[in-house]
């Protein structure tokens, strides 16, 4: 196992604890503080202002795990197995076209909330942010079948 390969497993793994955790303390925490202690107006500027700062940190994250993902292939030397059928049909190959398949539904979620979270779509971005938080969870529990095999 090369220095870079495990370096890039642990940078990959503490985005994806940033991405997952940040989304979940959000919701789990600052979302029903901001709207028990704040009123109304308050409660949308603290929580469009978090939002905003997270959506910048959460882009970086994201093109982090983007980046670390293809380095951790790289690093299994997966990358030229990409281009052939043995790969995905195998169990790892559906459960990494399943993790792929859910990180793009992560982005285009992602994409949406932002918008209507700037706009008049509260109640939308509100359901999209759940949305995300929980295709997130599902990426998580893919990756560990990725590394730890499937039961099937």
């Amino acid at each position: 196992m090369s220095t870079v390969y495990l370096v890039s497993v642990v940078v990959h793994v503490l985005a994806a604890m940033l991405w997952v955790g940040g989304m979940g303390i959000f919701a789990l925490v600052v979302v029903p503080v901001a709207r028990r202690t704040l009123g109304a107006t308050e409660a949308t500027l603290l929580l469009r202002g978090v939002g905003a700062r997270f959506a910048t940190v959460g882009w970086r994250v994201l093109s982090i795990l983007l980046v670390t993902g293809v380095l951790n292939l790289h690093g299994r030397g997966l990358l030229p197995a990409l281009a052939t059928t043995q790969l995905w049909s195998s169990p790892f190959g559906r459960v990494l076209a399943a993790k792929l398949c859910v990180v793009g539904l992560v982005a285009l979620s992602s994409l949406a909330h932002g918008r209507d979270a700037r706009g008049a779509g509260r109640a939308r971005a509100s359901h999209l942010g759940r949305a995300v938080l929980m295709l997130s969870v599902a990426v998580v529990v893919l990756a560990v079948l990725l590394v730890r095999g499937t039961p099937w």
